[in-house]
């Protein structure tokens, strides 16, 4: 069987070796095929170049293609070109068809089936129909639209870059023709303009993604569905005002087009409602929200207030900010919109313990809200709340500890003062004095000899101070690297009152994710720790977004509804777990009851310490039973606090 790639090659080898017109019949001759081949491949080539046809006479090639390279398509090409006929395209496709266009087997058109179904399907509500004529996608069409933002983002994820709106118009433009794509893009750029309340570039491309999705349907006659009577009889101002401007977007698109699109009243009132949910509208039209959402609004300022110690209400821009979010982030909810957070990985990276205290707060406002969240909603609203931290950070005390001498300590005191910001302080001591003063308000000790179990973290450092130690402290001070203590101290910074040694489990050997989780929430309800509900309620919020991290570690947790007292439970295992994004070997399970809310900034830092330092959890997973691991959190003496 002739290679799909190479018989394309050929063929146009064939047209661009003559000026004159050739008939199917004399190509089908010269390449050994049919004639249908022919047509077939006539067909998928006119992506690509521009060919001539003359009832009667034949077809010719325009221009000069010395280059063939285009004609090649990978299997990824392949199953998206096949996606585009079935979500874009509405055709019904065979396996036959499909195994003789692109000239492989029916076995891999059949696992290119697959993976559509698996890959872009499985989480939209669309009919996969398979029959003796064919498969195709039925949905409703505001359904279809959502998959077909789904198919854009994947085809821009192909790339592996960050696209301006531009770039993104360009890589659309194969797929929706250059016309529509410039034509959308016009219409975004002119939403940026003084008029409109000034939006994120995630705003903009996601309005963008619709806009080319919903205006392709248009031109081949797919319209929304009828809308709700009762709903178009309770417009509020805002609403009427994005209807108008709904209007005036498809205008605009509309001079843009040499073949005009059609839309009906509910096709307005659809893109009014995507303007809405993507917070565009215009400047004089921003409203406050509506009583029930303001009451969510002031309920999440207000624990975030007692959480981060902050006086977050006083701040009037911030308290509008995060209200102008919830009133589109609301409707999107509603409405079933997607709206893709480009910064969701470096979010989760770099910030976990305050993205899962914002998704925790949100679940004890209002457990169905969080329940239908996204993690890119939640990292949004995160964003808003770690700005004001940062705002808000103190500067830090560091005591300096020598035995060598007050000359000594001040000597690495003023190395120190090299380094870390000059609104710290750093105060020398000498070690009786540590044991005999109160040491809680200060942030950590940097000493050049073993201390005993202190109440705040110790770094060990040498007396030169090295360049090795240098980056010991920085990573200390920033809070991300714990695993630099020795492992004998292990005991100063994992100890937790929270972690009872009965809930510290071992495992050598092969577990499945769900497995873990339900051994160990089992575990915690026998304990009366957790009531009925917070398996099925750890499985739901993996389910929604996995709480693995790149260091190896994962922190499965609940709503606080279904825990009786605040408690962790600590699971190691040897061997790698598949969680979600990534593998994990420790795994601290974290139960917080809603008495313990307005502590639970420290109480989830204290959680995080077991597993957001690679070293650390290194370390952990190094032992090799529940003893040695008891020995390593707990110490010589093996009880807890």
């Amino acid at each position: 069987m002739k290679d799909i790639h190479e018989r394309r090659k050929n063929l146009i080898q064939i047209l661009s070796g003559t000026d004159e017109f050739m008939t199917v019949k004399q190509i089908s001759s010269l390449l050994g095929i049919s004639e249908r081949t022919v047509h077939n491949d006539l067909k998928y080539l006119e992506q690509s170049y521009e060919i001539l046809k003359r009832s009667g006479v034949g077809i010719k090639l325009v221009g000069n293609h010395k280059s063939t390279n285009d004609v090649s398509l990978s299997l990824l090409d392949r199953r998206m070109e096949i996606a585009k006929l079935l979500i874009l395209d509405d055709q019904t496709v065979t396996i036959n068809q499909l195994s003789e266009n692109y000239y492989v087997s029916q076995s891999s058109i059949i696992n290119d089936l697959n993976w559509i179904k698996e890959n872009l399907l499985c989480s939209f509500d669309v009919d996969y129909i398979a029959t003796e004529r064919g498969t195709r996608i039925e949905a409703k069409e505001e359904e279809r639209i959502r998959l077909l933002v789904s198919y854009n983002n994947l085809n821009l994820s192909m790339g592996q870059n960050t696209y301006q709106l531009k770039e993104i118009s360009r890589i659309l433009s194969s797929i929706y023709t250059d016309e529509i794509c410039k034509a959308c893009l016009h219409v975004v750029e002119l939403l940026q303009s003084e008029q409109f309340q000034q939006k994120a570039d995630y705003y903009l491309q996601n309005i963008y993604l619709y806009l080319v999705s919903f205006v392709y349907r248009m031109r081949i006659g797919k319209h929304q569905s009828t809308r709700d009577g009762n709903q178009l009889n309770s417009l509020q101002v805002m609403e009427l005002t994005s209807y108008l401007l709904a209007h005036d977007v498809l205008a605009q698109i509309n001079e843009k087009l040499v073949i005009k699109i059609s839309p009906d009243e509910n096709d307005i009132y659809y893109l009014a409602m995507l303007l809405r949910v993507n917070n565009i509208s215009f400047i004089q039209t921003t409203l406050k929200p509506e009583v029930q959402l303001k009451k969510f609004v002031d309920c999440l300022i207000r624990k975030m207030s007692e959480v981060l110690n902050l006086e977050l209400a006083e701040n009037h821009q911030l308290v509008a900010q995060v209200s102008s979010h919830c009133i589109a982030m609301f409707e999107r909810i509603q409405n079933r919109i997607q709206l893709r957070n480009p910064m969701i990985n470096i979010i989760k990276q770099e910030y976990q313990a305050m993205f899962e205290l914002v998704w925790l707060i949100i679940d004890s406002i209002d457990h169905d809200i969080s329940n239908k969240l996204s993690e890119d909603e939640i990292g949004f609203l995160m964003l808003y709340f770690q700005n004001e931290m940062e705002k808000h950070r103190k500067s830090k005390k560091v005591i300096v500890v020598c035995p060598n001498g007050v000359v000594a300590s001040n000597l690495i005191a003023s190395k120190l003062r090299e380094f870390l910001p000059p609104m710290d302080i750093i105060e020398v001591t000498s070690i009786d004095k540590i044991a005999k003063n109160d040491i809680s308000s200060y942030s950590f000790i940097i000493s050049t000899n073993y201390l005993s179990e202190q109440e705040i973290p110790v770094v060990q450092v040498s007396m030169l101070l090295t360049n090795q130690d240098i980056t010991k402290i920085k990573k200390v001070y920033e809070g991300i690297d714990i695993g630099m203590y020795c492992k004998n101290d292990a005991h100063t910074y994992l100890r937790t009152k929270y972690l009872n040694r009965d809930y510290v489990l071992f495992n050598d050997g092969e577990k499945t994710k769900e497995k873990v989780i339900t051994e160990v929430c089992e575990k915690l309800l026998d304990g009366q720790l957790v009531k009925d509900g917070f398996l099925h309620a750890v499985l739901e919020r993996e389910n929604i977004s996995s709480t693995s991290i790149a260091s190896g570690g994962a922190i499965p947790h609940a709503s606080s509804k279904y825990v009786n007292k605040t408690c962790f439970a600590l699971y190691v295992s040897k061997k790698p777990i598949e969680w979600g994004k990534y593998s994990v070997r420790v795994i601290i399970f974290f139960a917080l009851a809603e008495m313990d809310m307005a502590q639970s900034k420290q109480i989830l830092a204290e959680a995080f310490n077991f597993i957001k330092d690679k070293n650390v959890v290194d370390m952990l997973a190094s032992t090799s039973s529940k003893n040695d691991l008891i020995e390593l959190i707990y110490g010589g003496d093996g009880n807890d606090r």
